[in-house]
């Protein structure tokens, strides 16, 4: 049983589509972006880079992390964010070792997207009380993250899925894949 990273752009639906695996299939969820902040607050020896679009430096911390993961979570988990690396990521790790789900809203503009937001922000999510001048400022770097992130999940092969449109009917085509993957 391969355990699964899921990749993207910020706000695409990563962490919901985690807890969706995690309540269907019953995998634990590691947020990889907890992880980041920890190392860049934390740790700023260990080379979280600010100056290159918020990646961890997974040269250095990448084998510790799958290390964490082994040792606290075993096998079966799901681990999720938008801090990686992937060039250095897999230069580290063996991509065959995991199922690679990558997300992207290729489809939407920036008004798009800033309405998804608000659809589907819940509380605890770090855009939830933004007001809108903020918000809309982060809509803008995100659309323009988007295009960053579905070359690097194409180049590294990840399987991609756009959530532009019918985000929930797309997740559960994944947790589906999964599921038939796993029999």
């Amino acid at each position: 049983m391969k355990d699964i990273i899921i990749a993207g752009p910020p706000r695409a639906g990563k962490s919901t589509l985690a807890r969706k695996i995690n309540k269907e299939l019953g995998h634990s969820i590691i947020n990889l972006d907890g992880f980041a902040w920890v190392f860049r607050y934390e740790y700023p020896q260990v080379g979280f880079d600010d100056k290159n679009g918020d990646v961890i430096n997974a040269r250095i911390i990448t084998r510790f992390l799958l290390r964490y993961i082994e040792v606290w979570y075993g096998p079966k988990y799901v681990a999720e964010g938008v801090y990686i690396d992937y060039d250095q990521f897999f230069a580290t790790v063996n991509p065959d070792d995991f199922i690679l789900i990558g997300l992207h809203y290729n489809s939407f503009s920036e008004d798009d997207l800033f309405m998804n937001m608000r659809k589907y922000d819940r509380e605890g999510d770090w855009t939830f009380n933004r007001n809108e001048e903020k918000l809309r400022r982060d809509t803008e770097r995100f659309v323009k993250d988007n295009t960053y992130h579905y070359e690097k999940l194409v180049k590294h092969g990840f399987t991609v899925y756009d959530v532009s449109a019918e985000r929930e009917a797309v997740f559960s085509q994944i947790v589906d894949a999964i599921s038939a993957d796993y029999t």
